[in-house]
């Protein structure tokens, strides 16, 4: 029988005498853990014979390669071990603590879900690739997620990707966070190389905000979404990177191919956008019929109305779609191309939550949206002025939704 430990201190969980349980889960974000600590934690552990799930979460500790090397290198290994998640996020780790990570993940042949995240440490690209290279020995792993954001990693940590998906031939479900690590074109098209070998991917969370990818980067990723044929929940997040109107063109006809989609989140926010590179992301999303969440966030692009008008039309003919999370604020598009998107957006009956991020007053004029009779949740996100002058006019329209249960303005 599979029993759950979860523990949100070391002195409760060392108390506990219960070795035969399977999954042991430890929350201890932010607890001031000493080295003492550490090995008693690491002392207890080796008790857990028969473990198969091992969530360590030791987020914002000042854990430092000495803690790290008392922690894991005594640690027997677990041999019916499938989930492994090692959580290190802002703590004091250098190169002999990257080191200890790679060597503890020697242990390991048979993992299925591995997650580590290892963000505002002091580990460079030099660390992180020994440990990368380590993972890609583990074929059986069929789940990755790896937080690697703000590592400082440059263009190269776009070749992580190619070394994963050369070895894991069984991964379906990755999770990679590049964000912030100064990645311009040609980290975006070393990235794009291992893309184009994830073919078996059913979900992909790919993130590389705040870098300098730039158009020919985002048609890089483009092309090589394009083989990604068996997705069916996609995450991209490619904002704030200096694209315009030919890259997410290119985005949008690579997401074309992956019909199969029923989850996509699409954040392109604070790119220089023009109308016609939503036209390719309309083409991809009209390829949906299965499709049953939508988050699109184009806010501070460059769109107007016709991009607004494009989008809606698309949105309209999503026969399944039952939430959308849709963010044009501080684009160029005025009341009217607003108010075509409510109208558009009303014609979404089966729709039961609605996000609306707007910088205008269009959605909130337009009497249509009271038309989606199924909705149970709206939120408006909008400026203050705004939500000072239409509250109460948009609490009244509000209340004629019929199955309305949640009304929220941010």
């Amino acid at each position: 029988m599979a029993y759950k430990n979860t523990f949100k201190d070391i002195q409760s969980f060392v108390s506990y005498s219960l070795f035969e349980k399977k999954e042991v889960i430890l929350n201890l974000k932010n607890k001031n853990i000493s080295k003492e600590q550490l090995a008693k934690l690491s002392s207890c552990l080796q008790n857990y014979n028969d473990l198969q799930t091992l969530e360590l979460e030791l987020d914002e500790n000042s854990i430092d390669d000495d803690g790290i090397l008392i922690l894991l290198n005594n640690l027997q290994e677990f041999k019916n071990l499938a989930t492994l998640k090692l959580s290190l996020k802002s703590n004091q780790i250098q190169s002999q603590g990257a080191n200890s990570i790679a060597q503890y993940l020697q242990k390991y042949k048979k993992l299925i879900k591995l997650e580590i995240n290892l963000i505002e440490n002091q580990i460079g690209f030099k660390e992180i690739s020994d440990i990368i290279n380590q993972i890609s020995t583990i074929s059986t792993i069929q789940n990755l997620n790896l937080d690697l954001r703000q590592s400082n990693l440059g263009d190269f940590s776009g070749q992580f990707l190619n070394i994963i998906s050369t070895s894991l031939l069984n991964l379906t479900s990755l999770y990679l966070n590049l964000s912030e690590n100064k990645i311009t074109y040609f980290g975006a098209q070393l990235l794009a190389e291992g893309l184009v070998k994830c073919s078996q991917l059913t979900y992909l969370h790919l993130y590389l905000l705040n870098n300098q990818i730039s158009n020919q980067g985002a048609i890089s990723i483009g092309q090589a979404l394009s083989s990604c044929i068996n997705l069916t929940q996609l995450w991209l997040n490619i904002s704030n990177n200096q694209i315009k109107y030919r890259g997410a063109s290119m985005i949008g006809q690579g997401l074309a191919n992956c019909t199969q989609i029923t989850t996509l989140q699409l954040l392109l926010w604070k790119n220089q956008i023009q109308d016609l590179g939503v036209f390719g992301i309309c083409t991809a999303i009209s390829n949906y019929q299965n499709l049953n969440y939508l988050e699109l966030h184009l806010s501070e692009n460059e769109i107007g109305n016709k991009g607004a008008f494009n989008i809606g039309e698309c949105i309209e003919k999503l026969p399944n779609l039952r939430h959308l999370n849709l963010n044009f604020s501080l684009c160029k598009l005025n009341s009217k191309g607003q108010k075509k998107l409510g109208i558009c957006i009303s014609r979404c009956i089966n729709l039961s939550s609605v996000i609306l991020g707007i910088i205008g007053t269009g959605y909130l004029t337009s009497e249509e949206l009271k038309n989606c009779k199924n909705i149970k949740c709206l939120v408006i996100q909008a400026k203050q002025y705004i939500r000072q002058i239409f509250y109460t006019r948009l609490i009244r329209r509000a209340l004629k939704i019929k199955r309305l249960v949640k009304f929220s303005f941010l």
